[in-house]
């Protein structure tokens, strides 16, 4: 079996979260999806004072998200 260090643990999750293929075992029926918070106040780049840049970026993260949850009939729930 092979032994991780804490090093190699967090350089493998963040290039899965870099390159999107955060990967994990769910249960289709039992788990649901909830996208809280993603307002156009915060995502529009310029548009308030309240936008956050940092917000903008991880629209597209959240749609690949979403577009692979409604293919495996995860339920969606956005507010």
């Amino acid at each position: 079996m092979k032994e991780y260090s804490k090093e190699m643990v967090l350089k493998l999750a963040q290039n899965a979260y870099n390159n999107g293929d955060a990967d994990f075992d769910l249960i289709p029926k039992k788990a649901a999806l909830l996208v809280i918070d993603m307002q156009d106040e915060f995502v529009k780049p310029k548009w308030t004072p309240w936008w956050v840049p940092d917000a903008t970026q991880q629209v597209q993260k959240i749609k690949r998200l979403i577009q692979k949850c409604r293919e495996k009939e995860i339920p969606v729930i956005s507010r």
